[in-house]
């Protein structure tokens, strides 16, 4: 069976992080890139696209998914990038 990858990374991360000289608004914001790269993200928001079998890892801002279904991975994507 043919699998899909889908990699999805958080741009300009340390400038998000670092942009306050406030070292909790900084762990603050740490927290929430590890959030939205989690499996925990994916499953709160796009529980009807999304199952345990299609996370790789994650980690430092990144994020790897695997499809079985390419019809998920589309609508995933979709998701992501509605405005």
């Amino acid at each position: 069976m043919k699998r899909k990858l889908m990699i999805l990374e958080v741009s300009k991360k340390q400038d998000y992080i670092f942009g306050s000289k406030k070292l909790k608004e900084n762990a603050d914001r740490s927290e929430d890139i590890n959030y939205v790269t989690s499996k925990e993200f994916f499953h709160d928001i796009a529980k009807q696209y999304y199952r345990e079998d299609n996370y790789i890892y994650s980690g430092g801002g990144h994020t790897f998914l695997q499809f079985f279904d390419e019809d998920d991975l589309k609508k995933l994507a979709k998701l992501f990038n509605e405005d």
